[in-house]
């Protein structure tokens, strides 16, 4: 009888269990609500560092092609010789009659003026695609689809200091960003692990004070049924693991979640079809993730009752270990300490085989939709 009801309490699903527990964070849950905030600081900004480092790619290292417009000398953000140059790195301005460009040929770049923009807007189009050249030891002559002629001047290390001063300034100024959000992301990340562990911690200081109390409360009948070491296991090494959901299930799931779901909505944001195909694996993933979750909580829970069940044994037999002696029995309580020994092992073995299969296959899977946008990227770029 105290067998069947050692399992019970072991391995039984409690659909209580979560509000129970929630009501020991109740007291905390102004520590709590500030760790969360801060968890969706830290993601937003671990969603924002990409973004500043494609910036700092697109429009700056990679932004030579954007065009120069011609402006005043007031207006002027660069002044090279006599030409006074604005960077219109957004968009073209109808305000603009003339505009500048500069386009990269073989480890060389040249510097197209007089230009309208029609022509200007040829120009960065074609720093995309290859294209032919006529190249002399200062120039460079291309050809539109018209065959109308284009000659661009070769620019030095010092031209190109200046003109694109304010690439390098962009790229300076994004670095201080990136900088800073590197600082805060790290102050959060601090406070949030201080906040929740020291409120972590007290609660599970006052389950372990309550469960104490709880068994000094308990009738002698109760220590008659459940074995020391049963008891030893609830106070100990059960607590202990609640002390993971509090400290990091909770606000893990927060932050996971709001992660993926900022992801998804960035890569709608930039290419819907690829973000569909990205998206494509993911009823595979769910379902197997929800076949993992039905047989790892399984295993888990024959673990535990194992544990425990080991607990006792050693309890008891420990404290008992000279009526052992006496009696002569230690082979046979050797057998079955190994029995039990055993039957943990095996159980951690299939809770190992269950992980080793899952986080492979969600690497697999990954990898091929990883493999699925760059085919379709790919295809849609050739």
């Amino acid at each position: 009888m105290a067998k069947i009801e050692k399992e019970q309490v072991i391995t039984s699903y409690d659909g209580k269990l979560y509000s129970r527990l929630f009501n020991y964070m109740k007291p905390y849950m102004g520590s709590f609500i500030i760790a969360v905030v801060l968890v969706l600081v830290v993601t937003a900004l671990n969603l924002y560092r990409p973004m500043i480092i494609s910036r700092v790619i697109d429009e700056y290292i990679e932004g030579y092609s954007k065009p120069y417009a011609y402006v005043s000398k007031e207006n002027a953000e660069i002044e090279y010789k006599g030409l006074y140059l604005d960077k219109t790195i957004i968009f073209y301005s109808d305000t603009y009659e003339k505009y500048a460009g500069m386009l990269y040929y073989q480890d060389n770049y040249y510097f197209f003026t007089d230009l309208n923009r029609s022509e200007s807007e040829m120009l960065q189009q074609m720093s995309k695609d290859s294209f032919e050249a006529v190249k002399t030891s200062n120039t460079l002559t291309v050809h539109d689809q018209s065959g109308n002629e284009y000659t661009g001047e070769l620019l030095s290390k010092e031209d190109l200091k200046v003109l694109r001063s304010t690439d390098y300034n962009g790229v300076k100024f994004l670095a201080i960003v990136y900088a800073l959000v590197l600082l805060v992301n790290t102050i959060c990340s601090v406070a949030e692990t201080l906040i929740l562990q020291t409120a972590g911690q007290t609660i599970i200081y006052n389950i372990r004070n309550e469960i104490f109390a709880h068994i000094h409360s308990l009738p002698l009948r109760f220590f008659d049924t459940h074995p020391v070491g049963q008891v030893v296991t609830r106070a100990t090494n059960d607590v202990e693991s609640l002390n993971n959901m509090y400290s990091n299930v909770i606000v893990n799931l927060v932050r996971n979640t709001v992660m993926i779901i900022g992801y998804i909505v960035v890569m709608f944001s930039i290419n819907t079809q690829l973000a569909v195909v990205a998206l494509a694996l993911l009823p595979i993933i769910i379902i197997i993730t929800a076949i993992f979750t039905k047989l790892s909580r399984s295993i888990y829970r024959r673990i535990r009752t194992k544990v425990s069940a080991l607990n006792t044994f050693l309890s008891e037999h420990i404290s008992g270990m000279k009526l052992i002696q006496i009696f002569a029995r230690e082979e046979a309580k050797y057998k079955q300490f190994y029995d039990s020994t055993d039957d943990l092992y095996k159980s951690r073995m299939k809770e190992l085989g269950v992980y080793m299969l899952f986080r492979p296959l969600m690497n697999f899977i990954g990898t091929a939709a990883l493999a699925l946008m760059l085919y379709r990227g790919s295809k849609g770029v050739i």
